[in-house]
């Protein structure tokens, strides 16, 4: 029964790292990847808490993309950031959903 109540005890103090996904619309090409990604995967407000980051172009003809950011243990990403980071690559860059996990 102890080593039961240890077991417990040790999962439910790990900290464990988030995801966060935020679908974007506008992004149309490889030029737009390269701009949100210069906004939010440098950005020095946001780098210590994350461990990485990822923008991707999801569908060019509907001009969605995704930005998908893993962040380190014990930190939480402060999301308000990047998506001010994200509007800050361009006026046309909307985030339309936001997904943490």
């Amino acid at each position: 029964m102890k080593s039961v109540l240890i077991a417990l005890t040790i999962f439910s103090s790990a900290a464990f790292a988030e995801t966060t996904t935020f679908t974007v619309e506008g992004m149309h090409c490889s030029g737009c990847k390269h701009m949100i990604s210069e906004k939010v995967c440098k950005n020095e407000k946001l780098t210590a808490d994350i461990e990485s980051c990822n923008v991707s172009i999801t569908n060019m003809k509907k001009q969605t993309g995704k930005v998908v950011l893993v962040s380190k243990k014990d930190k939480k990403i402060d999301l308000a950031e990047a998506k001010k980071s994200i509007s800050a690559a361009g006026e046309e860059y909307k985030v339309t959903k936001e997904e943490t996990k």
